[in-house]
């Protein structure tokens, strides 16, 4: 190809959805092994770059957006998710977000990979540098969590005395 063709040449560009694109991979990925004696863990790694938009397909936040989780005020599931799954991975400005990043460290991990033992130390620092109101509120917390399993003993809860409750005494 000669200097003036490269000139000419038109760039294009092609917009595919995230669900496109893991078909794509997927697909990818079977016709890999179908042609190749190894096996999809020594032909592939994957790894997923989430954004607000993605969604969560598995754990305690099944079906909601990075998004929603974010609102819900819920950063520390998303550094526990970041540290201790592999394959998942967050743009820039969710790790700034979360507080990964930050003008004045930069916690992140080579991906694919994790590393709970470096996640549990971060967690660690930012509790140990968090205001006074986070402290307490984590502090109360906990103590309402100890006083309710206190409050849950048999005797209130036996089969008599909830019939015995149940019909106004």
């Amino acid at each position: 190809m000669s200097q003036e063709e490269g000139d000419n040449s038109v760039k294009r560009i092609i917009r595919i959805t995230e669900s496109q694109l893991d078909g794509l991979i997927k697909r990818a990925i079977l016709t890999e092994i179908r042609t190749s004696d190894k096996t999809i863990q020594e032909d592939a790694v994957l790894l997923r770059t989430m954004t607000e938009k993605s969604v969560i397909h598995f754990g305690q936040h099944k079906g909601q957006t990075i998004e929603e989780i974010l609102r819900l005020g819920k950063k520390a599931y998303l550094r526990y998710l970041y540290y201790n799954v592999e394959g998942i991975s967050f743009t820039e400005d969710i790790l700034r977000k979360i507080g990964i990043v930050t003008d004045a460290y930069d916690d992140r991990i080579s991906k694919p990979g994790k590393d709970p033992e470096y996640g549990k130390e971060v967690e660690e620092h930012m509790f140990k540098h968090a205001g006074i109101i986070t402290k307490n509120r984590v502090k109360s917390r906990a103590k309402a969590k100890g006083v309710a399993s206190k409050i849950k003993d048999a005797k209130q809860f036996s089969r008599g005395n909830l019939a015995w409750k149940n019909q106004g005494h």
